[in-house]
């Protein structure tokens, strides 16, 4: 699991603690609104239109979960946004 926050300065590694850096450049992005066990069909859908574009994903990929669900106590209602790269 990666826990991001920015920061303006080096970050000093403690213990199993470290810095990570997201790649510059472009990415498609969407969302998922649902359950995380279906995330996959969301997934699917970019791939099929960055396909259609001409897109290549590059490979690095990540989510951001917008729903807290402590909160949203029904799945449905969870929204993900995903950034995924392509190739320039």
């Amino acid at each position: 699991m990666v826990i991001g926050f920015p920061t303006a300065a080096a970050v000093e590694v403690e213990g199993d603690i470290g810095p990570t850096f997201l790649p510059s450049g472009k990415a498609v992005t969407g969302f998922h609104v649902g359950p995380y066990c279906r995330i996959g069909e969301t997934y699917k859908r970019m791939m099929d239109w960055m396909a259609d574009r001409k897109l290549r994903p590059a490979g690095k990929m990540w989510e951001i979960y917008l729903t807290d669900p402590e909160k949203e106590k029904d799945p449905e209602g969870f929204v993900t946004q995903i950034f995924w790269t392509v190739e320039e």
